[in-house]
């Protein structure tokens, strides 16, 4: 089966010295594209006219996963082990926009999904952890899965918010429900 796309928009999202893209999002208005890059850079597009809003580096590697809970705020996690909230309400974004910075894990984070106010995150170590909030007095907890519940590492994670379950998916194919 072969299935044709439509190419609606072509962007340019490269910056000097930027890296190459590791991850993108729209934020939760869809109106702003966040881009991620190997050196741990953060670019912000306007989704419909491509217009560059904001470039800073958030991180001091690469930017491995970026997503938006709410409209104006994006969450990044890196190689470097940390896990920051962003507010952009202006036309621009700054690295002084960073609202909350989230320790816990102590290997690099390439998953990340929201259950309520919780941020649900993934190590390389297959370490799933939860902070407890969306602020700096976030309380982290963590759960390493074991290999009779998950054989091989955690490459993706999703939420069923009506019942609060995890969904979580590996390099080998394989989907795990988790409680």
């Amino acid at each position: 089966c072969v299935a044709l796309v439509q190419v609606c928009a072509c962007m340019r999202v490269c910056c000097l010295g930027a890296g190459q893209v590791r991850c993108l999002c729209a934020d939760a208005s869809g109106h702003v594209i966040a881009v991620g890059y190997s050196t741990g850079y953060i670019a912000l597009i306007e989704q419909r006219t491509g217009t560059m809003l904001g470039f800073w580096r958030g991180h001091d590697a690469d930017v491995l996963q970026i997503r938006s809970p709410a409209e104006h705020h994006l969450v990044t996690s890196s190689t470097d082990q940390m896990i920051y909230l962003w507010h952009n309400s202006s036309s621009s974004a700054r690295v002084e926009d960073k609202v909350s910075v989230f320790r816990g894990h102590t290997e690099a984070v390439h998953c990340l999904s929201f259950l309520n106010e919780n941020i649900v995150s993934v190590s390389t170590g297959s370490k799933l952890g939860m902070h407890s909030s969306m602020d700096d007095q976030a309380v982290f907890q963590s759960w390493k899965i074991k290999n009779e519940v998950f054989k091989g590492a955690i490459t993706s994670v999703g939420v069923l918010p009506a019942n609060r379950l995890l969904l979580l998916a590996g390099e080998s194919g394989q989907i795990a429900l988790v409680a």
